[in-house]
C-alpha cells in the first residue's frame, strides 16, 4: 500500500509517521511545496546567538497531543520552560494592566486577582462573579466566543479579557470565532452547570502549559521529520487530484506523476480546494471558502543598557479599543532562555496593519517600544515576516463546514484532510488531525 502524505507541516508529518505505525508494511511518501518541512513553524538562528521564531514560539503540552509527541519523539531533556511569568493588557488609555492567569478556565486565584484588577468595573467584576447564576443555554445553536462569554460572564469580560487574548492566538475578533470550533470543551462544561464550580473542582496539572525547545520550535518539526522513515520530497508542489485504477494519480509541478493508494492532504485550505478541484468541486467549494487572517511580525534586538524600562512577564497585548499598531508584543528573551546573547533583548511585535510596508512596519514598531519601554536606540537586529493568509476563521458554522468536508473526503475511498484548517490552529490541534487522517484513509 502507498500512503502519500502532501504537505510536510506539523499535520502531515504527524499523519505520516503515525500512519507508518499503523501499516508498518505501507509505503509512505511526504511531498512538499517548500524547500523546508515544518509548514507554518519557522525558526531563524539569527547572526550573534539570536533565536527568531517566525510562526509559532511554544507547545501547548497540557493537551495531551502535546505531551504525547514529545514522549514519542524522546524529547523531554530538550525542553525548555518560560523564565517568566504574566503578562499585560494594553488599554485604550495606553495603560499596561497585568492578566490575571488562567482566564478562560477561572479559578480562586483568577478570581481574586480579577477582583483587584482595573480591567474590569464594578459592575464588571460583580457580573463576572454572578457566572454560577448565568442560565445555560438550550436552544442548541452555536453561539460566538464573543456571546458565550458575554452570556455567562457579562459583555466587559468578553470585550476586555477574552477577546484581545483570543485575537492574538486566532488572529480573528472573537465575535467571529465559533464555540464549537475554538472552545469544545467549554461547551461540554457549561452542560453540566456553572463553569466556574467546575474549574473548581478540576485537578491542576503538574506539568507547565507551555513550553518550547532548547533549539527552538525548529527541533519539534526536524524531530518528526527524522520521525518519518519514507520518503520526503520537499521543492515539489501537487497540480491537482485525480481518480486512477482503484487509487489516485497526483500531477505535480515537475511534469511527473505519482500514484497512491491513499492520499492525505495536509496543506492550507485554499490550497487543497485547487488540488482536488478536478476531482470534486464540491468539496474544493468548502475548502476554499475557508477565510485566513494576514499575519505580520517583527524582531527587534538591542543591549539590554539601551532598554531603560524593566521588561516584566512575558509581554503584552492590546485591547482592540486601544491607538497602539501592535496587537501583541512577545519580550522573546526573557520568554525563553536562550533566544539573545547575554546583555541584549529579543522582542517581536504583531503588526495590526500587515500591509505596512517594511519602512513603515519598523517605523510603527519601534514608535510603540519607544513610548512603552522608552527605547530610542537603533536595533542591532531586524526580522520582518510576512503571511498573506496565515490563520483560518474558525467562525460559526465552520465544525459544521469540516464535518462536511471530512465526509466528502471520505466519499472518495482512501482520502482525508488534515491541518489547522480542519482541527484547530494549535500545534496540539494540529497533531491530532494528521493523526485522524492516517487513521481514516487506512480504515478505508
Amino acid at each position: 500500500m502507498h500512503v502519500v502524505v502532501v504537505g510536510a507541516g506539523i499535520a502531515g508529518l504527524s499523519a505520516a509517521v503515525h500512519a507508518a505505525k499503523l501499516r508498518p508494511g505501507a509505503r509512505v511518501s511526504v511531498l512538499e511545496a517548500s524547500a523546508r518541512t515544518g509548514g507554518l513553524i519557522q525558526t531563524e538562528h539569527g547572526p550573534g546567538g539570536f533565536l527568531m521564531e517566525h510562526g509559532p514560539d511554544s507547545l501547548m503540552i497540557a493537551k495531551p497531543a502535546g505531551a504525547r509527541v514529545v514522549d514519542e519523539l524522546a524529547l523531554q531533556g530538550e525542553l525548555v520552560r518560560t523564565g517568566a511569568r504574566g503578562s499585560f493588557l494594553l488599554d485604550e488609555r495606553d495603560r499596561l494592566i497585568a492578566l490575571p492567569e488562567g482566564l478562560i478556565s477561572p479559578s480562586p486565584s483568577t478570581a481574586w486577582a480579577l477582583g483587584r484588577s482595573p480591567l474590569l468595573s464594578v459592575r464588571g467584576k460583580l457580573r463576572f462573579f454572578l457566572e454560577p447564576l448565568a442560565p445555560r443555554r438550550r436552544d442548541g445553536e452555536e453561539e460566538s466566543v464573543e456571546a458565550f462569554f458575554s452570556r455567562r460572564f457579562g459583555s466587559e469580560m468578553a470585550e476586555r479579557v477574552v477577546d484581545p487574548v483570543l485575537r492574538a492566538v486566532y488572529g480573528w475578533p472573537s465575535r467571529e470565532l465559533g464555540m464549537e470550533s475554538v472552545m469544545p470543551r467549554l461547551l461540554e462544561t457549561e452542560r453540566g452547570g456553572s463553569i466556574a464550580r467546575a474549574s473548581l473542582r478540576a485537578p491542576r496539572s503538574a506539568r507547565p502549559p507551555l513550553v518550547t525547545f532548547r533549539r527552538g520550535m525548529g527541533q519539534l518539526a526536524s524531530a518528526l521529520a527524522s520521525a518519518h522513515r519514507g520518503a520526503l520530497r520537499t521543492g515539489v508542489s501537487v497540480r491537482a487530484l485525480s481518480r486512477h485504477a482503484r487509487g489516485f494519480r497526483l500531477a505535480l509541478s515537475d511534469a511527473s506523476s505519482l500514484d497512491a493508494d491513499a492520499v492525505i492532504l495536509a496543506v492550507p485550505a485554499w490550497v487543497a480546494a485547487s488540488i482536488v478541484e478536478p476531482l470534486d468541486p464540491d468539496l474544493a467549494g468548502e475548502l476554499g471558502a475557508i477565510e485566513h487572517a494576514p499575519l505580520a511580525s517583527i524582531h527587534l534586538a538591542w543591549r539590554s543598557r539601551d532598554v531603560p524600562q524593566a521588561l516584566c512577564g512575558t509581554g503584552f497585548l492590546v485591547s482592540p479599543t486601544s491607538r497602539c499598531q501592535l496587537t501583541a508584543c512577545t519580550w522573546s528573551s526573557r520568554k525563553w532562555p536562550g533566544r539573545a546573547p547575554d546583555g541584549d533583548v529579543l522582542v517581536r511585535a504583531f503588526l495590526r496593519d500587515a500591509s505596512l510596508a517594511d519602512r513603515d512596519a519598523m517605523a510603527a514598531a519601534r514608535a510603540e517600544l519607544r513610548a512603552l519601554v522608552g527605547v530610542n536606540a537603533a536595533p542591532l537586529l531586524i526580522r520582518i515576516r510576512r503571511r498573506a493568509r496565515a490563520l483560518p476563521r474558525c467562525g460559526v458554522g465552520h465544525r459544521a463546514r469540516v464535518d462536511r468536508m471530512a465526509a466528502l473526503a471520505a466519499s472518495w475511498s482512501g482520502l482525508a484532510l488534515a491541518g489547522n484548517a480542519d482541527g484547530g490552529v494549535g500545534i496540539p490541534d494540529c497533531i491530532e488531525s494528521g493523526v485522524r487522517a492516517a487513521e481514516a484513509v487506512l480504515a478505508a
